[in-house]
């Protein structure tokens, strides 16, 4: 959420004193935020290839895209290799765990936007 108000600000130009859709609390939280952030500078690229959080964010990406292919150009072919030969039927057990993604991210985006996470991460940002 801190994100999305940080982003909307910056696309208007304004500073949060001139948000009125926030709180007290929430521009005096957005002001250091802001203040933060403009402390830290930039960084080096040399800066950055030292960085070991830059390797762990590759490695899961790498891992990541690599689930992906597999399952994108290798099922087709063990489906085929285990018996089914219709290639109707190949495709749809192969479309079978992206419709499966879709509804998880249907269920998943409802459920992160209930009123009961919403009251956690109101909760958490005091």
């Amino acid at each position: 959420m801190r994100d999305a108000r940080v982003r909307r600000l910056e696309d208007a130009g304004r500073h949060p004193d001139q948000a009125k859709w926030l709180s007290a609390e929430e521009k005096e939280l957005l002001r250091r935020d802001l203040a933060v952030d403009r402390d830290e500078g930039t960084r080096s690229f040399r800066e950055v290839l030292r960085d070991p959080r830059v390797y762990a964010l590759a490695i899961g990406y790498f891992c990541l895209i690599s689930g992906l292919y597999a399952v994108s150009f290798w099922l087709p072919m063990i489906l085929k290799e285990n018996g089914l030969t219709d290639t109707v039927r190949i495709g749809l057990y192969s479309a079978l765990p992206y419709a499966f993604a879709i509804v998880l991210m249907v269920v998943l985006g409802r459920r992160s936007t209930a009123p009961v996470n919403a009251a956690c991460t109101a909760r958490s940002r005091r």
